[in-house]
């Protein structure tokens, strides 16, 4: 497991293995978004190296008027504080690694 925050916060959000690639042979499907999975000891490891920065959100989202703000296109209209909404959001997946972390559970995830 890489110690890093940002490798650690890139397999939280995109997995590692593709669950079925074979659904890929089926019209209809969604090629630009494969569901992946991270396996129990590797959420374990993601929880671990997330959860040892004393405040993982703060540290992990760019402050106000750094340049990756430029690429922020996906928050909602009329919202004055990028940079909390997003605070806000990662610390939910902050919580929800650690919970699975602790019931050794294996995550799948399907962006759509």
């Amino acid at each position: 497991m890489d110690p890093h925050p940002v490798a650690a916060l890139r397999r939280a959000l995109r997995g590692d293995s593709e669950v079925s690639p074979a659904y890929r042979d089926h019209p209809n499907t969604i090629w630009e978004h494969p569901v992946t999975a991270l396996d129990a000891d590797t959420v374990g490891g993601v929880a671990a190296v997330l959860g040892s920065l004393p405040d993982a959100a703060s540290v992990l989202v760019p402050p106000a008027g750094h340049a990756a703000w430029n690429a922020f296109d996906k928050a909602p209209q009329g919202l004055d504080d990028p940079r909390g909404y997003l605070i806000l959001h990662l610390t939910a997946l902050l919580e929800f690694y650690d919970q699975a972390a602790r019931r050794r559970w294996a995550v799948v995830m399907w962006w759509d």
